[in-house]
């Protein structure tokens, strides 16, 4: 459904405020523009709770999908709309960087009891080269990778897969446009926004418990996409052996 047949759809179906009149005041209690506004509140939260709105590097969504390098520079920022970065590669190979978390990919200073074996007051230099790692502070949205790009690697761009929210916002100026989550899914969207719109404080109790009601099917049916999604993406099962399963040697690797 583009955004018109959605308001459609949600004003008739389950507000009831939308009714086809040849003459008089229109009765539409809540406003096309409030209705879009949860509209897209409603496809920030599907994208957010079932990481369905997922794309892959291409030129045309290069804004939200790479990063180019540049030297002696580690930390890049990620588009604001990015909730995960699945995998990285860089633009000259198909092989992809290893994802670490943002502690192990941080420089640490070690100390020990003899201060004469090891002097905490060293510098640490690390030489410049190809990154081989990346990792992803979720806090300040910025991916950093190790080691700092070198002069060589310049102007190499990043390619990433990611998680997303919807890049484009729906707008009552655009009533053509189309949300950016699947088509299967825009029938749950328009029972969020309907379930917004009768929570707010202008609606009687009634009216409040019906979208509260709209409301818990949405989370429930979000839950129900995850859950589909991740079956969908699990890879075979895996046996390694020869090392502690989870030990220290080799953590983050399962």
């Amino acid at each position: 459904m583009n955004l018109q047949e959605m308001l459609e759809h949600t004003g008739k179906v389950y507000l009831d405020d939308r009714a086809e009149l040849l003459a008089g005041v229109p009765d539409d209690l809540f406003s096309d523009a409030s209705l879009v506004t949860f509209l897209n509140r409603g496809a920030d939260e599907f994208a957010r709770k079932t990481w369905r709105l997922n794309s892959r590097y291409t030129v045309a969504k290069a804004a939200f999908t790479g990063v180019t390098l540049a030297t002696n520079v580690k930390d890049y920022d990620l588009h604001s709309r990015v909730l995960r970065v699945l995998s990285v590669n860089l633009s000259d190979s198909d092989l992809h960087l290893r994802n670490i978390s943002f502690e192990d990919i941080t420089s640490r200073v070690f100390s020990y009891p003899n201060q004469d074996f090891f002097d905490i007051n060293s510098p640490y230099i690390e030489t410049p080269g190809r990154p081989n790692w990346y990792a992803v502070d979720v806090q300040t949205r910025v991916i950093r990778f190790r080691a700092t790009p070198s002069i060589t690697e310049n102007g190499l761009v990043a390619q990433m897969r990611v998680s997303h929210l919807p890049i484009v916002q729906l707008t009552v100026s655009t009533p053509s446009a189309e949300c950016e989550i699947e088509a299967e899914y825009h029938e749950l969207l328009c029972m969020y926004a309907a379930g917004k719109a009768l929570t707010t404080p202008n609606v009687d109790s009634a009216a409040a418990r019906l979208g509260a009601g709209y409301l818990q099917e949405f989370d429930r049916q979000c839950r129900e996409a995850r859950n589909d999604f991740m079956k969908m993406t699990l890879g075979p099962a895996r046996f390694r052996f020869g090392g502690w399963v989870r030990g220290a040697w080799d953590r983050g690797n399962y």
